[in-house]
């Protein structure tokens, strides 16, 4: 894909947790962008020369108004989070080879840390909206369930689509009104929900501690490293 700037406005802001936010950017064109790219942002006329990536949270099917997810950590994601919509910002882009393949057939396992849900909500969307037939698996684990990124909505997929499941844990469990589990991440997690989880292909995004972990253990359960494609952030 051809690398373009791109003069945008934020055309609308989804408030997904209370420190994480969906902007929508309207290009003036079209992008064409393979699921699991990301895009450089920058604010030029009030942070010049400060850019940030972020990984396009929608669909490929939506070319000229595109998501980024980010959450609240730092100068620059505190200008995001005081920008209005109609705010203009400088987008940069496709980048990056942490992408869906669709020429590939076998089922697909997604673990997820935090908002590295992100561009695993890009490939998963595409893939149902194409009627794709890999069976799907997400693995997404967080710190607590309050801080969970499209849960309502990866629920809503699970629910309509077969093809998909998605499993949510939370690693401290203080809500008594949580439903999912409270645990990390782990071998038997996959092996009792992915019979074939062998023959799976594995994309693991999230913090860099997180996705070297999820790695060292998907090795020692035997997973060959061609079928492991990891995207670290931080």
């Amino acid at each position: 894909m051809a690398v373009q700037t791109y003069q945008a406005k934020i055309e609308k802001i989804v408030q997904d947790t209370e420190t994480v936010k969906t902007y929508f950017l309207n290009l003036g064109r079209d992008m064409d962008f393979i699921p699991g790219q990301f895009v450089m942002v920058e604010f030029a006329h009030k942070l010049p020369n400060t850019r940030r990536a972020y990984s396009i949270s929608s669909s490929p099917s939506q070319k000229r108004v595109i998501g980024i997810t980010l959450k609240k950590a730092g100068v620059f994601t505190t200008e995001m989070d005081n920008a209005p919509v109609g705010e203009e910002m400088l987008v940069k882009g496709p980048f990056g080879h942490f992408t869906l393949d669709e020429s590939v057939k076998d089922d697909l396992i997604f673990l997820a840390g935090g908002t590295g849900v992100t561009p695993f909500r890009c490939m998963i969307t595409y893939l149902l909206e194409k009627k794709a037939p890999n069976t799907m698996t997400l693995f997404y684990s967080s710190r607590a369930p309050d801080e969970f990124v499209f849960l309502d909505e990866l629920a809503a997929l699970q629910a309509k689509n077969p093809q998909f499941r998605a499993i949510f844990t939370a690693t401290r469990c203080t809500d008594p009104s949580w439903k999912g589990q409270c645990e990390r991440i782990n071998p038997d997690m996959i092996m009792r929900t992915v019979p074939n989880y062998n023959d799976c292909l594995y994309y693991l995004c999230g913090p860099p501690e997180m996705v070297a972990a999820m790695q060292t253990m998907l090795e020692k359960m035997g997973i060959e490293t061609k079928r492991i494609k990891a995207e670290r952030w931080g």
